[in-house]
């Protein structure tokens, strides 16, 4: 991961509280997020889904890459 530019206090404390969360995990990502999405669940706070990714960069059917579209 780069350095940010600047120091920015609200994210590094973002950042420490993933680091620790992920280290009582064992490193392991996948328990990590299941244990955030238990946590979603027990919550009584609506959690909004992140919406499907756009099909802008999708591969033609010709099998050829677009290097407008692939950027």
């Amino acid at each position: 991961m780069t350095e940010p530019p600047y120091d920015d206090p609200v994210v590094a404390e973002i950042h420490a509280i993933r680091a620790t969360m992920l280290a009582a995990c064992g490193g392991d990502h996948h328990k990590l997020m299941e244990q955030v999405r238990s946590r979603e669940k027990a919550s009584d706070r609506p959690v909004i889904p992140v919406p499907p990714a756009p099909n802008h960069l999708a591969i033609p059917a010709t099998g050829t890459v677009d290097p407008v579209r692939s950027l």
